[in-house]
This record gives C-alpha cells, sequence and structure tokens, in this order.
C-alpha cells in the first residue's frame, strides 16, 4: 500500500501547519482568562475542515450528492433539515461543511477550555487535533454529536441528568448511535452519596431505568429498519485490523500510574471527581476500541466514550509529579503523533490530498 504521506507532501505539511499553529494558541492562551485564544483554535479549524473540497474525506461527497438530491433516504432528520436550511437560502454545501466544523471543535474545545483547571489545555488540543481531525472530515455527521455530547458532559458531571438526556435525544436526529451515550448513567450510582432526598431517589431511578431504555429504544430501531444502513457494516466490511494500539494505550496508562506512585512521590493523577469519571470512561473506551477486529465500524460505538481521552491524558500529565512529567508527556505525544502519521500515511479517511475549496463557493459560485 503505498504511503500517502510520501505522495502528498504538501498536503502532509499542511495538516501539520494546522495542528501546530492550534496548539502554539492554546500554549499563549494558557494561564489567560480570554476567550480569544479558544475562539483562534475553533477559527483556524472550523475554515479549514469546513472550506474543504469535496474530495476531501469519504463523506464529503456522499453528503453533496444527497444535499443536490431532491430525494434523500437513510439520513437522520436532523442533518437532514440543516441540509434543507441552507439549501433553501440559496447557500452553497460549503455551509453545512463549516456549519458542522463549527459546532464540532466549538464543543470540544470550549469544554477543555471549561476544564483547563483540571487540564493541560495546550495538550487538551494536540489530543484532540492528532487523533480526531482526520475523523472530523469523513464521519463529521457522527463528530457533531460526539462533540456536542462530550460538551454536554458538563451536565452529567453537575448531576443535571435529565438536561444530558434531553441533548442525548437531540443528537439521535443527527446520528441514531446517540443513544450509546445514555450509557453514562450507569455511573450515577457513583455519585449518589453526595445526593440527598428527592435528587437521590431520581437519579437512582434514572440509573436503573438506563439499560431498560437502550434495550427499549434499540429494538425499536431495529425493527423499524433506522439502523439498517448501519448493521449492513457488519456483514459487507472487510475485518483483519488490530487492536494494538489500544494495547499500547493501556501500557502506557498502567505505567503512567505506576511511576507517578514511585519516588515517593504522594500527588495524585486524578485529584478530583471529575477527573477520575474522565478517566474511567475514557479508559473503559479505549478497552472497546479492539472492537475493529470484528468490524472496521465496531469502534465507531466506542468512541462516546474513547473521546474522553482528549481530556483524560490531559488531565495525566498537568497532575504528573515530577520526572513521570516528562514520561507521560514523552508517551502522549508519540502516541498522538503516531496516530495523525497513520491517517495521513494510510489515508483511510480520504483526506489526502488536501485540497481547499474556491472562496468563490460561498457566494454561489461551484468555480
Amino acid at each position: 500500500m503505498s504511503n500517502s504521506i510520501l505522495l502528498y507532501p504538501e498536503s502532509t505539511l499542511v495538516y501539520v501547519v494546522v495542528v501546530a499553529a492550534c496548539c502554539l494558541v492554546a500554549y499563549l492562551g494558557e494561564g489567560h482568562e480570554s476567550r480569544s485564544y479558544p475562539a483562534i483554535i475553533i477559527l483556524i479549524l472550523a475554515v479549514f475542515v469546513g472550506l474543504r473540497s469535496i474530495d476531501v474525506g469519504i463523506d464529503t461527497g456522499h453528503f453533496y450528492n444527497h444535499f443536490n438530491s431532491p430525494l434523500v433516504f437513510g439520513v437522520e432528520p436532523g442533518f437532514l433539515w440543516l441540509m434543507r436550511f441552507v439549501s433553501s437560502l440559496g447557500a452553497t454545501y460549503s455551509y453545512v461543511l463549516i456549519i458542522a466544523a463549527a459546532i464540532t471543535y466549538s464543543c470540544f474545545v470550549m469544554r477543555l477550555w471549561e476544564l483547563r483547571d483540571k487540564l493541560s489545555f495546550p495538550l487538551g488540543v494536540f489530543v484532540l487535533c492528532s487523533l480526531y481531525l482526520p475523523y472530523t472530515m469523513n464521519t463529521f455527521r457522527q463528530f457533531i454529536v460526539l462533540a456536542v455530547l462530550f460538551w454536554a458532559s458538563r451536565y452529567f458531571f453537575r448531576r443535571e441528568y435529565a438536561k444530558y438526556c434531553v441533548i442525548v435525544f437531540a443528537c439521535m436526529l443527527i446520528h441514531k448511535t446517540s443513544i450509546i451515550a445514555l450509557a453514562l448513567l450507569a455511573l450515577i450510582p457513583f455519585q449518589l452519596k453526595e445526593l440527598k432526598g428527592n435528587a437521590r431517589t431520581l437519579a437512582l431511578l434514572f440509573s436503573l431505568s438506563m439499560p431498560l431504555l437502550i434495550v427499549v429504544a434499540g429494538f425499536f430501531l431495529l425493527n423499524s429498519g433506522a439502523l439498517s444502513s448501519y448493521l449492513k457494516y457488519l456483514i459487507e466490511e472487510e475485518t483483519g485490523r488490530t487492536g494494538l494500539m489500544a494495547l499500547i494505550k493501556l501500557l502506557f496508562i498502567f505505567l503512567a500510574f505506576s511511576l507517578s506512585r514511585g519516588g515517593g512521590y504522594r500527588r495524585s493523577l486524578l485529584p478530583d471527581t471529575i477527573s477520575r469519571f474522565i478517566a474511567a470512561i475514557a479508559i473503559f473506551g479505549i478497552c472497546l476500541e479492539p472492537l475493529n477486529v470484528i468490524s472496521p465500524y465496531l469502534d465507531r460505538a466506542a468512541l462516546y466514550f474513547s473521546v474522553y481521552q482528549i481530556a483524560f491524558f490531559a488531565i495525566l500529565y498537568k497532575n504528573a509529579p515530577g520526572r513521570s512529567r516528562e514520561f507521560i508527556f514523552a508517551g502522549i505525544f508519540v502516541i498522538c503523533a503516531y496516530a495523525l502519521y497513520a491517517s495521513l500515511a494510510s489515508n483511510g479517511h480520504g483526506i489526502m490530498p488536501y485540497s481547499m475549496a474556491s472562496p468563490l463557493i460561498l457566494f454561489g459560485s461551484e468555480a
């Protein structure tokens, strides 16, 4: 298989510059209260991802055909409404991509910004760009809901479970697999000790009803045929990928915790409840990543949990004591840099070569 990095060195350089620019802005913004820093990062990524041509990303051209078709089947109504709304304004398909990218990166970056007292904001941005930038150019519809749900975790950690559930159900209008995010409600019993009275009872009911809710909703979706477009991947796609990267991540996490406990260090890598919850969710997701051995598409279900590694890795580095800090930074950098390299080299997301749509397309010209 040819290496796309060697075939398209200019595109590789563009990706590296974009990631580096975002990390630099994040580094300059650390320690400041101004939201102009995350705003600049969001702008860079929204323009870069949103103004890509229809040849960048496998799904990009697919939904371009939907945008120009009067009859569309197999697309959730929320995303269809977005395309129809943009079309009704006489705008071009690029506006759909820009809106999708703006929502995605606004939610991801602003949630990291909210958690900056618990994590390293620059490293969080680096992990986000290295692990998931290629995905947002291909499976961008799912990444809209992943980003929204990542941001909505603020309500879960505040124990505002009803708000979190409403957002999950709203996200199902864009991607039905969002229902998987309800699994976080299984963590509610671990928060109960800090709740009292009616709040405790309501939280317990939410937690106990979660498995039943997922089963009932899944049964309904399966029988309605609504998930047929996803289930086909289980039988049509070739398998053969391994979970080696997941094993490397788990080994790194084990070594990080081991080193942080040695040398007489007493500082915890996970000093508070929210950090521990994020760690548990992320590690659970990483453990699910080897599902791609069964099907290349099954690990997309794991994304609803593994996406929290964006914050988890940045938390590890922020709280690392002594010399373990250097090891943790090096480990995170190698893992994420290799992930970006692998995505660009294999071109599995169809993102190489990168090309930007003509600015004229924003004004209704296809030139």
